[in-house]
């Protein structure tokens, strides 16, 4: 079948299609020319032809026309006065035909028709007169200069005429012969540009076609040594193409990775040779493999029954197909465990110490061990700062330590979109209020938008968006939350009015404990792991994190989120 995607990608294709189409439509246009001018030719000299004979058989009939008026002056009787008649009635007949023929702009005829239709004038006057048989009158009067010029006149006017159409037609000839050459010398030099593009054309798709299979080879060969599979299935989820890899990470089911093998087949295959393991059942397995090829991008790890871990890396391609990546990441995870654990043993090694140190902190500060000096007291509450300081910290270890867990972790569904935002904006009013700063929705959401989420996790992403633009905003300004459809996804705006921030620090936002190193930014607070998990989370949600900032106007951070519309109109 036909793809006109890849035709108008392919370089060669369209070099040579633009290489013959200027000369090719040249040519065409030159031959289309040649023969219309060949039949406009043709039917001028038709038409040149036909009033020539116009103009010789009305010089006939104005002879015949001239005679039959002698012959009645002469013979006189009703028969030679008839002919008369029928005689100046075919002349009139051929005058008209030729004023008919006559080109417009041609002046030539006219002169001669009103010297005609004087002679004819003059002829019925001379049978009047023969009638009231004043013949002899009429036969002087024709001796007249007045009739004889006037036939003269017409005599050389029709000669004349004769002439120039015979000129003209000519002419035409000439100029027609002329035309026909000059184009056949276009139709040449047409024909020889084309060959001579051709053959050039042909040159450069030989090399092009050299080139295409060296990078399909050393695309080939990066493919063959790649450490990760790659697999890549049309829109119809029909195999295209995949590297050894794939087969030497699943070897019990090599045989199935070939062109044209079903996603849904692979899937049945894995699961029938044991390596899946999915208690739902296969068919459920593939429904929601289904649902997520819903999204966009997706990142999810899978669990084989052998004990492996596969990190599994989906993408939509502009043609409608998916490209999938994956990587053995077992020695990764088996590391993680492992600093998971750590962080799980010192997490809960400092969380019980610090309960026991806050508690007494604050029964110092109530007053319960006796009166302290007011030094004594502002030591106290430094100490008890510093310790709940250190009890958000150990949170935030765990939290980073949960978001580290398979995506499976995650309730991927349709969430209220605009019942979201709300709820987020309620829950920071108070710090907002706290702070002197307003939290403000902007635009519109329409009450129906659904997105792909986790509600939960959705809210922790907003208010760590929110509370870091209350934190940076000066008192009296306000932080506005909005969002706008963009595509297939919505984007969700945080933007502030606070310093902005440096561009020194702009590439580590999103890395866990970064914060700006200044004074003032440190005195704000905060561990300096908020925006990572952020970033974590909507990683995991398969979405997409960014900001833009300008120093000393604000910041904006955008979330943008899968719509699930199409899901919830189905």
């Amino acid at each position: 079948m036909f793809n006109p995607r890849k035709w108008l990608v392919d370089r060669s294709a369209a070099l040579t299609l633009a290489a013959l189409a200027l000369p090719g439509l040249v040519a065409l246009w030159i031959g289309v020319d040649i023969h219309r001018e060949t039949r406009a030719a043709a039917e001028a000299a038709r038409a040149g032809f036909v009033r020539l004979t116009a103009v010789e058989d009305m010089q006939g009939r104005l002879q015949s026309a001239a005679l039959a008026m002698r012959d009645g002056l002469n013979d006189p009787g009703p028969r030679a006065w008839d002919r008369f008649d029928d005689a100046v009635a075919r002349l009139q007949v051929a005058l008209q035909t030729l004023r008919d023929l006559t080109r417009p702009g041609d002046s030539s005829v006219e002169p001669l028709a009103q010297m005609i239709v004087r002679g004819i004038e003059l002829w019925r006057e001379f049978r009047e007169l023969d009638r009231l048989n004043r013949t002899q009158e009429a036969l002087d009067r024709i001796t007249q200069s007045d009739y004889r010029v006037n036939g003269v006149r017409i005599v050389e006017a029709v000669r004349q005429l004769i002439l120039d159409e015979r000129a003209a037609a000519i002419a035409r000839q000439s100029e027609h012969e002329i035309n026909i050459d000059r184009k056949l010398v276009w139709l040449t030099i047409s024909g020889a540009v084309l060959a001579c593009l051709l053959v050039l054309a042909l040159r450069m798709n030989a090399r092009d076609a050299e080139k295409r299979a060296a990078d399909a080879q050393r695309w080939r060969l990066a493919l063959d040594t790649m450490s990760d599979g790659l697999i890549y299935y049309d829109e119809n989820g029909a195999l295209v193409m995949s590297n050894p890899r794939v087969g030497a990470m699943f070897p019990q089911i090599a045989d199935v990775f070939v062109p044209g093998m079903r996603f849904d087949e692979v899937l049945r295959r894995a699961h029938a040779a044991g390596i899946l393991n999915d208690p739902a059942g296969i068919d459920a397995h593939i429904e929601r493999r289904r649902e997520e090829r819903r999204m966009a991008t997706q990142r999810r790890e899978l669990v084989l029954t052998d004990g492996r871990t596969i990190l599994l890396r989906e993408a939509n391609t502009p043609e409608g197909g998916r490209l999938l990546v994956l990587s053995d990441v077992t020695a990764e995870k088996s590391a993680d465990r492992a600093k998971a654990d750590f962080v799980s043993t010192v997490s809960h090694e400092l969380r019980t110490p610090l309960t026991s140190i806050s508690g007494a902190l604050a029964l110092v500060g109530a007053g319960t061990a006796g009166d302290m000096a007011p030094k004594a007291r502002q030591l106290v509450d430094i100490a008890n700062r510093n310790a709940e300081r250190l009890a958000r910290l150990v949170d935030d270890l765990l939290q980073v330590q949960r978001l580290e867990a398979p995506i499976d972790d995650l309730k991927l569904v349709p969430v209220p979109l605009d019942a979201l935002l709300d709820r987020a904006a309620r829950e920071i009013g108070p710090m907002a209020l706290k702070r002197g700063v307003h939290v403000a929705r902007t635009g519109h959401v329409p009450g129906d938008v659904l997105v792909w989420g986790d509600e939960h996790r959705l809210i922790q992403v907003l208010h760590n968006l929110l509370s870091n633009a209350v934190k940076f905003s000066p008192a009296g300004e306000r932080v506005e939350l909005a969002a706008r459809r963009g595509g297939d996804h919505w984007r969700v705006a945080v933007s502030d009015r606070g310093p902005g921030i440096p561009p020194a620090f702009r590439g580590q936002v999103f890395q866990r404990f970064a914060q700006a190193d200044s004074g003032d930014t440190r005195a704000r607070g905060g561990t300096g792991l908020g925006l990572s998990i952020a970033k974590a989370i909507v990683d995991k949600l398969g979405g997409r994190i960014s900001f833009e900032t300008e120093m000393g106007t604000g910041t904006t951070f955008t979330i943008e989120l899968s719509t699930a519309e199409a899901e919830r109109s189905a």
